[in-house]
């Protein structure tokens, strides 16, 4: 009989090694740093050649992302730039003194924060309407934690010092998590982000960030670039060089309005609602953190927040979603029939899904019990059982001992 045209036909006397799936050598350590590094500094769509001119100006494009846009840049929009920037920084200078009381410090140090962190990111970032600077939630963290080392009232030099060792080891931190690679573009935001608290902890200056309120403000005031920024931290600058004894004599009262003003726009019920109706766990997270935060402190309602995470995500990984599935009628799509109560089963043929991406140790045992418990207590008997496990990227020995047991059973099953 002739082949059918659909199926390939393979010439005799070709070896069956031929026919398996040929595995590359595994990289060296070498080539995964190279890689991870590359992978982090490279522009996107810049040419694959590995010149070493080449390399160099796709590394010095991936740091400083200014370079792909800057001789672009118009007049136009240097106007709205100019607007913004002013516009940010007549928040940002109340804010900034505000912010340095939060964490325990003269006021000039929260200016400094909104002097040299802003420029730095605006040569390294990527997000066009982000407002750097200092913001409440760090320096209330800030002075939690060092003041219970070193006493601010009794010795203020040292605890500036641990301040801006906190800042640069704050600064090393967010440059290393950017190897990794995350796409604004995660990666260059890390590296913009470690650059510019590693540059700021060596110019009197305490951990920045972006701020919610200032950055809503930079939108609305119509910013085109991080130019912006680059305008606000000038602004502060000469704010700093002129108008320090008019600020000298400006009332805690109205540096706390400033503050507390901005905090009804980071409340969001819908939001919380939401959460409620896609996930009770991340509702549980949330309200968990907001009570730790108003009935304790930051530091409790962050650990809340970070303990009920980490229990979803294990509990998630030792009892995974697995699903009976069927088939919707006139297609060849199979869904869960707790979703899709219409779905035709097949019979004689159980279908199931594993919903996880690791089949290991933690879980091996509650799939293969789940699996025998449906093939036991159901009612007809299974010629077959297929299962889906498409979700499933990593397996170890024990998910495939696991498979192997599963298979023994099922074939002595009667």
């Amino acid at each position: 009989m002739e082949p059918m045209a659909s199926e390939p036909s393979v010439p005799k006397g070709t070896a069956s090694a031929d026919l398996l799936l040929q595995e590359t050598e595994s990289p060296s350590l070498w080539d995964d740093l190279t890689g991870m590094f590359r992978k982090a500094f490279h522009r996107r769509g810049a040419d694959k050649r590995f010149t070493l001119s080449v390399c160099m100006m796709s590394v010095l494009h991936g740091l400083f992302p200014i370079l792909d846009w800057w001789k672009s840049y118009s007049l136009k929009f240097f106007r709205s730039d100019l607007m913004s920037g002013l516009t940010l920084a007549s928040l940002s200078i109340p804010q900034s003194i505000g912010y340095a009381t939060l964490a325990k410090l003269d006021p000039q140090y929260g200016l400094y924060t909104s002097v040299v962190p802003p420029l730095v990111y605006a040569v390294t970032g990527t997000s066009r309407e982000i407002a750097i600077g200092p913001v409440a939630i760090v320096s209330l963290l800030l002075s939690l934690m060092i003041q219970k080392v070193v006493d601010p009232a009794v010795d203020p030099a040292s605890y500036r010092k641990m301040v801006f060792t906190v800042t640069f080891l704050t600064g090393v931190f967010q440059f290393a998590f950017a190897i990794n690679g995350y796409r604004l573009d995660g990666n260059k935001e890390m590296v913009a982000m470690g650059f510019m608290n590693i540059a700021g902890s060596l110019s009197s200056c305490y951990v920045a960030t972006g701020s919610f309120s200032r950055t809503a403000v930079n939108f609305a005031a119509g910013c085109k670039t991080t130019v912006s920024n680059i305008i606000m931290a000038a602004t502060v600058m000469v704010a700093l060089e002129l108008l320090t004894k008019f600020l000298y004599y400006t009332p805690v009262s109205i540096l706390a309005s400033i503050i507390l003003s901005s905090l009804p726009g980071l409340i969001n019920v819908q939001e919380v609602c939401f959460l409620w109706k896609v996930d009770k766990m991340d509702f549980l997270t949330c309200m968990g953190s907001f009570l730790g935060v108003l009935f304790g402190s930051v530091e409790i309602g962050l650990s809340v927040a970070l303990v009920v995470s980490f229990a979803k995500i294990i509990i998630q990984s030792i009892r995974p979603q697995v699903e009976i599935l069927g088939r919707l009628r006139g297609t060849d799509i199979f869904c869960s029939i707790k979703q899709y109560p219409v779905v035709h089963q097949t019979p004689t043929v159980l279908t199931i899904r594993i919903e996880t991406s690791f089949f290991c140790f933690v879980n091996a045992s509650f799939i293969k019990e789940k699996i025998m418990g449906w093939v036991t207590n159901k009612r007809e008997a299974f010629c077959s059982v297929v299962l889906d496990i498409s979700n499933v990227v990593n397996m170890d020995t024990s998910g495939l001992a696991a498979l192997g047991e599963l298979h023994k059973q099922l074939s002595w099953h009667p």
